[in-house]
């Protein structure tokens, strides 16, 4: 056994330290027997606080992620979308900013399937928009624009517009804004700027267009 005071290693019966003299305790543990403790500072508590914050970045990254899942498409990128599907025929994107109800709705009443749907609207942005445009100003051109002011609809026509999407597709519409923009179109001899109104609606988490009150034609 190992003395209590020193140190020093003596015989299991020993009842005296040989080098300090200090009276023994049989009954003591041995120094190897002593149980490890992990203090303060020590590697395992290091690893362990890495560990811990592992975890909580990885908390924070998937509640980051969920909240903007569970946030829904805001009023300014519904907007810069609706721009962008036009200037490019994107039919696939346009129909996508339309609620899902008036989509299923327009397909019922009018075609025989979303593909069909998508075709119809991709012909006429690309006649009736990206070729006019080609035709007028040229085949290289650069678009710009930029958000000039949000406002809300005034609360009457905000009621009329819950009743009108109620009545066409049951769709509960809970708030509806104006984007004013401002479009600035780049072509090798000219420059052409205008600013524009994009009518939106909320419906769930996310907005969309006000299809019912946009024309797909920005001239």
């Amino acid at each position: 056994m190992f003395c209590g005071k020193c140190g020093e290693k003596n015989e299991d019966n020993a009842k005296f330290c040989v080098k300090c003299g200090e009276k023994l305790n049989n009954s003591q543990m041995e120094k190897n027997d002593v149980p490890k403790v992990n203090l303060p500072g020590s590697a395992n508590d290091k690893n362990r606080k890495v560990g811990i914050a592992a975890v909580a970045i990885v908390l924070i990254l998937v509640i980051c992620v969920i909240g903007t899942a569970l946030g829904g498409r805001s009023y300014k990128k519904t907007a810069s979308q609706f721009i962008d599907a036009v200037f490019n025929a994107d039919a696939k994107t346009m129909i996508n900013l339309i609620p899902k109800s008036m989509v299923k709705s327009m397909v019922e009443e009018e075609y025989d399937s979303k593909s069909e749907m998508i075709e119809d609207f991709e012909e006429m942005l690309q006649s009736g928009f990206v070729d006019a445009m080609e035709r007028y100003i040229g085949e290289n051109w650069k678009l710009t624009y930029k958000v000039l002011k949000v406002e809300d609809v005034s609360s009457k026509k905000l009621k009329d517009i819950k009743e009108e999407y109620k009545e066409t597709a049951n769709i509960n519409v809970s708030d509806a804004k104006i984007v004013k923009m401002e479009l600035t179109l780049k072509s090798k001899d000219d420059d052409y700027s205008d600013t524009i109104n994009i009518h939106l609606i909320k419906v769930g988490r996310s907005w969309y267009i006000d299809f019912l009150n946009t024309s797909l034609y920005l001239y």
